[in-house]
């Protein structure tokens, strides 16, 4: 399953946060940021903690794209 995580980058801009700042906020490893940056799939663990820190809902961080 393809996925693209361009919608949370933008609302990361959009809340003025940086990624070393939402790291700090949800304690994820910077592998999973990394895999986070190449679109891969990450646990349902790590979006909902980003989805906290964030104050959005997990449709809020993803799109998931036709195979």
């Amino acid at each position: 399953m393809r996925v693209s995580y361009e919608p949370m980058w933008r609302l990361l801009q959009d809340k003025g946060l940086t990624i070393p700042e939402l790291r700090r906020m949800t304690g994820i490893a910077a592998s999973t940021f990394t895999k986070i940056r190449r679109n891969e799939c990450v646990s349902l663990d790590v979006l909902a903690r980003l989805a906290k820190a964030l104050e959005c809902g997990i449709d809020d961080l993803l799109v998931i794209l036709d195979a």
